[in-house]
């Protein structure tokens, strides 16, 4: 539950700065309390989901060191059940199984070019109203 003393924690994992700044930038421009933390690869995003114990993560699915999917397993098996977002130029049937029947995981397509951006962000801001009136809500998270 998200205590009015303390924000609302978003990770945004993914190799290329550009897109880490993109995520970042329509995050906290919804004027919500919250904060944003960056990983750009999985060994980084799982050291600092250790850290900080994140609300909501957008995850991207295709990186050098680990994929989104080996990323979110090993999350889950440190005991982070928060929900997480790939953020991926990836059709959905390439994704591994377990991703796909995870209930917290939610999949939405990278912004290409500038005509796509609204319906990129809409996608983003939904995830993260969602993920934090569940968050002030935990009786409507599926257990």
């Amino acid at each position: 539950m998200v205590d009015e003393n303390e924000k609302f924690r978003v990770l945004i994992v993914d190799d290329m700065l550009t897109m880490r700044m993109l995520l970042r930038g329509i995050i906290e421009g919804m004027d919500l309390p919250l904060s944003t933390t960056s990983a750009k690869n999985g060994q980084q995003a799982l050291s600092v989901a250790d850290t900080i114990s994140p609300n909501l993560i957008f995850l991207d699915f295709q990186m050098p060191d680990m994929t989104g999917d080996e990323v979110r397993k090993a999350l889950r098996d440190a005991g982070h059940s928060c929900p997480i977002v790939f953020v991926t130029a990836e059709r959905r049937s390439t994704v591994g199984r377990d991703s796909i029947e995870d209930p917290e995981t939610a999949y939405i397509h990278k912004c290409i070019g500038t005509d796509d951006m609204d319906r990129f962000s809409g996608e983003v801001r939904f995830h993260v109203r969602t993920s934090l009136r569940r968050s002030c809500n935990p009786a409507s998270r599926t257990e």
